[in-house]
């Protein structure tokens, strides 16, 4: 039950990196991708029917499929791009107006394969009979007439405008005066008349047509279709962006909620090393304590004081039985004496103090000295940071057991002014051990067992007396 809150957690987590992950690399650049291959496809389409178109003018193409397959890819772009557009879910207004332009250029297209197949089979019943020399050698007044009438139709091809269309219109009026009224080539000579009044009249046709074709106002709105498409997709890719700066800064947070939890396990790796090498010293000074010959008590506790305040931190270590006279087993990490009087005054220490399991933790205040108070006393006291009281048997004092570590001088003067003046005072006014809880179970761990090793050196020492 206690992994659930931290799986959920960790499930919450990876959910939304993953969807962070997925909104920051969906930009749909495939889809747009295929879409920019669709106005290709447009415009490819339509340059194509531009060219199969002058071609079938020019009478170089033999059949409209080519024609035929351009208008077929024009209209099936259309159709995708209007897809694509309600699928994103943008206005299709841009795409439905390309749409009419393109069934316009359909209409036109249509129109000029009727008017052209017109135009290509007069061109060929043209050139058949102005070329034909059994027709013009019957008939030898009407050669120069119907050369001259191939001539003005083959530059109306060219051009026609309005004068080509009257050059045709005034030979078709000589050629008329000078056909004959009866005989076998009478025929000939008036169907020859009948397909230039119609090529006369269809090739402006094909050409206005052609014009019209190439008329058709595609570009705008293929333009715009494409800016719609452009503008989704800049969109898509800012938004993009956004998820990717989230997941960013979520992946950061994850590295600082990473190295956080690695310190925090780091630390408490060494808490424990500390911890079981604080033991492992506890129970080595117990044995050799047990151990030890009577007359080795003494030295052998004093070794014991010293290696627990090392592993402390401590600079000194002291240990006063109430016992007459007072023993005291004292240690100092560079060897200097204490004060004269000192430890032994600790036992006369004030009881107001709270009691914590086997021994006791005291939170003191500073008051003024006592009158009569030891300078060099109340000076130790004032530089002890850590005391402890440690009651053998519920009930009974027998000693007092002190962990003190040495403030180094100068160190108020990082404080503010005033209020490094104003803790001198108090430090000046200071008659008793300042004690605080820090490091509770470190604390009251060495508490019990400087106490049992006080104690059983007393034992001892008692038993050796």
């Amino acid at each position: 039950m206690r992994l659930l809150p931290g799986a959920a957690a960790a499930c919450l987590l990876l959910a939304l990196l993953t969807w962070l992950l997925l909104r920051g690399i969906s930009t749909g650049s495939a889809e747009y991708s295929t879409t920019v291959r669709t106005f290709d496809d447009f415009a490819l389409a339509e340059a194509s029917l531009h060219r199969d178109v002058l071609l079938a003018r020019a009478g170089l193409l033999q059949d409209y499929d080519p024609v035929n397959a351009a208008m077929a890819q024009i209209d099936s772009a259309v159709a995708r791009l209007r897809s694509e557009a309600l699928k994103e879910g943008l206005d299709a207004a841009q795409v439905d107006r390309l749409a009419g332009a393109t069934g316009l250029e359909d209409e036109l297209t249509e129109r000029f394969k009727s008017d052209n197949a017109l135009l290509r089979n007069s061109l060929s019943y043209v050139g058949l009979l102005s070329t034909n020399p059994d027709f013009v050698e019957r008939i030898p007044l009407l050669a120069m007439p119907i050369g001259a009438l191939a001539a003005a139709i083959l530059q109306l091809t060219l051009d026609s405008s309005t004068q080509s269309r009257q050059a045709v219109q005034n030979r078709i009026v000589e050629l008329a005066e000078l056909t004959p009224i009866r005989g076998p080539d009478r025929q000939g000579a008036q169907a020859l008349i009948a397909h230039a009044h119609l090529l006369e009249n269809v090739v402006p046709t094909v050409d206005d047509t052609l014009n019209a074709l190439f008329a058709v106002p595609t570009r705008p709105p293929l333009e715009e279709t494409r800016a719609l498409f452009s503008d989704r997709q800049k969109a898509a890719e800012a938004s993009a962006q956004r998820f990717r700066l989230l997941l960013y800064a979520t992946s950061l947070l994850l590295v600082v909620a990473l190295v956080d939890l690695g310190r925090r396990l780091r630390a408490r790796e060494v808490a424990l090393r500390k911890r079981a090498a604080f033991e492992h010293l506890i129970a080595e000074n117990s044995t050799s304590l047990i151990n030890c010959p009577p007359g080795e008590t003494e030295s052998r506790l004093t070794q014991a004081l010293g290696e627990l305040g090392k592993a402390m931190g401590m600079d000194r270590v002291y240990v006063a039985l109430a016992e007459t006279p007072v023993r005291v087993y004292v240690w100092s990490a560079d060897g200097s004496p204490y004060p004269s009087g000192w430890p032994e005054a600790a036992l006369t220490l004030p009881e107001d103090v709270e009691e914590i399991g086997l021994g006791t933790v005291r939170r003191a205040e500073c008051r003024p000295a006592a009158p009569g108070r030891r300078q060099d006393d109340a000076h130790e006291v004032r530089r002890a940071r850590l005391g402890l009281r440690v009651a053998a048997d519920a009930g009974t004092r027998s000693g007092h057991l002190g962990l003190r570590h040495v403030v180094p001088a100068g160190v108020g003067s990082l404080l503010p002014a005033r209020r490094g003046a104003a803790r001198g005072r108090r430090h000046r006014q200071c008659d008793r051990a300042r004690v605080v809880r820090a490091r509770p179970r470190e604390t009251h761990r060495a508490a019990r067992a400087c106490a049992s090793l006080a104690d059983g050196g007393a034992a001892r020492q008692r038993h050796r007396a």
